[in-house]
């Protein structure tokens, strides 16, 4: 049976997640709080970043296990003044972000009932 791969949910600003589809914000930053803990520091990290605004969905393959650091080390710069609204916490966790993750449907042997699954867009 194949193992189910891991996602998580963000709800995103309009600008940020523009970023994330172009491919130019390659990291997502949220404040370091018990259920952020829990979900993206524990012994099984996600897989998947599910990024919502609005209606418009999209998902990147987590690069590597998020961690802790310290915001504007990372981005080199201040927070913005959002930045200093959404980000509560120094340090915060860092969500290393990689390609695009696309749903496919794939069949282990030709005799095999088809189970979901998920490829790197380089593998397709």
């Amino acid at each position: 049976m194949a193992k189910r791969v891991k996602m998580v949910s963000f709800r995103v600003r309009r600008r940020y997640f523009d970023a994330i589809v172009a491919g130019t914000k390659r990291e997502e930053i949220r404040t370091d709080k018990p259920y952020w803990r829990r979900i993206l520091l524990g012994d099984e990290p996600p897989q998947i970043a599910v990024f919502v605004c609005g209606k418009d969905i999209h998902r990147r393959w987590i690069a590597e296990k998020p961690y802790l650091e310290d915001p504007e080390r990372l981005l080199g710069r201040s927070l913005s003044e959002q930045g200093l609204k959404d980000v509560l916490s120094n340090p915060a966790i860092i969500i290393p972000l990689d390609e695009v993750a696309i749903p496919i449907t794939y069949r282990p042997s030709p005799d095999a009932v088809p189970v979901q699954g998920w490829t790197k867009k380089s593998s397709l």
